[in-house]
């Protein structure tokens, strides 16, 4: 997801000011991307976040592997496998819609 639309989801759940809600601490956009790439993914590779939120770690996840694995060719790769809880239903249910439109 892009930030219009990660904000546009997080507003539509919690509200303007995200500071009085569950979901006050998010993860940086760049900061989950640095993590993905640090993590340097391979197809088949198992990856649990323990806090998930929105799961965009975990997409993060998919696409640097993506890149990795591929190289640009459009070469097929197994998929990541991908594991995450969160404590927060309404947290769930958004990273649980962001698998589905992503993964």
């Amino acid at each position: 997801m892009g930030t219009l639309d990660t904000n546009v989801i997080v507003r539509l759940l919690i509200g303007d000011d995200p500071q009085q809600t569950p979901i006050a601490e998010r993860t940086f956009l760049e900061a989950g991307e640095i993590i993905s790439k640090g993590l340097q993914p391979e197809p088949g590779m198992k990856i649990y976040d323990p806090c998930c939120g929105s799961g965009g770690l975990l997409v993060k996840c998919k696409v640097a592997m993506e890149e990795r694995a591929r190289g640009g060719k459009g070469a097929k790769v197994a998929p990541l496998k991908l594991y995450c809880q969160e404590y927060v239903t309404e947290t769930w249910a958004m990273a649980n819609m962001n698998m589905i439109i992503h993964l």
